[in-house]
């Protein structure tokens, strides 16, 4: 019962209270922790309490209170980092922050961001000398069967976004007024599924039958043969590689999941390299959505989020193509929509590309239509044709861009860019949006901009190139 009115800034240190001689209620599995408090007065206004039920010796693993004015950007150090736990559960993974001080450190507000993300919470003191612990679940961190764990009076603060990374990445701590304070890169040592497995081609809306969805992954190492088992994806579908009828895959080869056997055979026929079908009824979302592929160790492999609007190739949407990675064994960034087109095929292709490679000599024209080579090949002209040149209106002030794409020509890059002088050129960008990228029945697309009127106020000359480069 409370026996005199605080304020809630005073709320700053636990107050221990010991309940050993109580400890054989504790049942095995969930408990509940019931608190009977009483307010200063009837008619007090409001009341601030905060429990936690602790194992270990009174007062560890608390923190400390507010400690004395202390200096600025004081250090602090990275302890031990668990970016790959050994028991395969990623949420089991931690950060150490130490205070090697000789005085409490008043941490509130300090920021970590850099592989994962996370404010320490107001009132967040870490003892002289000692450690606190970050996590990403503190439920996982407790149950690890080895140390750090439960029982050992550790200092712990959970829920940290996203999961630590072994690709290497940098942590950066600091204070709350956004100074540095400490900063360090995690190892780089990933599975070899993290290395050369890739997400190749999404079926995600066919035109036809729903069932007709696959994934197409592609292994693009040319000498490390992939053991699958373990391989699984936890978001968007739901596949386990394990025991399925594909559990390893040789260089260059591709592996395929899909929706419905009969539908996918029906469009592509059989004897392609099926590892099974879609489990717990999951299903490709026609709007897009978060993909998560994870390795046996349950580490990232690849997650990205696809989508059905611009600036993604929206043909993939119902309209027949397939969304296929662009240079695939480069290993693009898969979240980006510029690494992503549509399939020059209707239907996709499955356990196969439809990628081209330009065979001509830069420079040269072969069909004396007064195009290079290399741009014919890359806004995708047959022999002596012209159609699909930049082409450049006015109306109403916007002026637009539109000129068509080779889909399959993946070794080449088309950059458009403009210039007020013609002697500074700059590539497109804010200056210009992406209205829309519209597939052509011969494996082409146009591609269309509009100029902003907000960043790009209409003088009196502008000029505009495209330019063709091989990847």
């Amino acid at each position: 019962e409370a026996d005199n009115a605080h304020r809630d800034t005073e709320a700053v240190v636990f107050e221990d209270i010991d309940i050993t001689t109580f400890k054989g209620a504790l049942l095995s599995g969930p408990n509940v922790l019931a608190v009977h408090a009483l307010n200063f007065l009837s008619t007090s206004t409001d009341m601030l309490l905060s429990c936690e039920l602790v194992e270990g010796a009174s007062g560890s693993g608390l923190g400390a209170g507010i400690p004395p004015s202390q200096p600025t950007s004081p250090p602090v150090n990275f302890g031990t980092i668990e970016y790959n736990p050994a028991s395969g559960n990623q949420d089991e993974e931690f950060i150490e922050l130490i205070n090697p001080n000789s005085y409490d450190l008043d941490v509130s507000g300090w920021i970590l961001e850099g592989g994962v993300d996370h404010t320490l919470r107001d009132g967040t003191v870490i003892p002289a000398s000692e450690s606190l612990y970050l996590s990403p679940c503190p439920a996982a961190f407790r149950n690890r069967s080895n140390s750090p764990t439960s029982g050992e009076g550790l200092f712990l603060q959970g829920d940290y976004s996203d999961h630590l990374s072994n690709f290497g990445e940098e942590l950066t701590l600091r204070d709350r007024f956004g100074s540095i304070i400490a900063q360090t890169t995690t190892p780089l040592d990933p599975s070899d599924a993290q290395r050369y497995l890739v997400v190749s081609e999404i079926m995600y809306h066919p035109a036809g039958d729903p069932g007709e969805e696959f994934i197409e992954l592609l292994n693009i190492s040319d000498s490390v043969t992939l053991d699958l088992t373990g391989v699984t994806f936890v978001s968007g579908i739901s596949f386990d590689f394990t025991g399925s009828a594909v559990t390893s895959l040789a260089p260059g080869a591709r592996a395929l999941l899909i929706r419905n056997q009969s539908a996918f055979e029906a469009v592509h026929g059989e004897g392609l390299p099926i590892a099974g079908v879609f489990t717990n009824l999951s299903v490709l979302d026609n709007d897009g959505e978060t993909l998560k592929l994870e390795d046996a160790s349950n580490s990232t492999i690849k997650e990205f989020a696809y989508n059905d609007a611009i600036p993604w190739s929206t043909a993939p949407d119902g309209l027949g193509p397939s969304l296929v990675l662009v240079d695939p064994f480069s290993n693009p960034d898969p979240s980006l929509a510029g690494h992503w087109r549509s399939s020059s095929r209707p239907d996709g292709n499955p356990d196969d590309s439809d990628a081209t490679n330009f065979t001509g000599t830069p420079g040269t024209d072969n069909d004396f239509n007064g195009l290079d080579d290399l741009l014919d090949y890359a806004l995708g002209h047959a022999p002596g044709a012209t159609d699909g040149l930049p082409a450049i209106a006015l109306d109403n002030g916007i002026l637009t861009l539109s000129y068509t794409e080779n889909l399959s020509a993946d070794d080449v890059t088309l950059i458009p860019r403009w210039s007020a002088d013609l002697l500074n050129w700059q590539p497109f960008g804010d200056e210009f949006d992406l209205v829309s990228l519209t597939a052509l029945p011969d494996g082409r697309r146009t591609v269309l901009y509009a100029s902003n009127p907000t960043t790009l106020p209409l003088g009196d000359r502008l000029f505009f190139r495209l330019d063709a480069s091989r990847q």
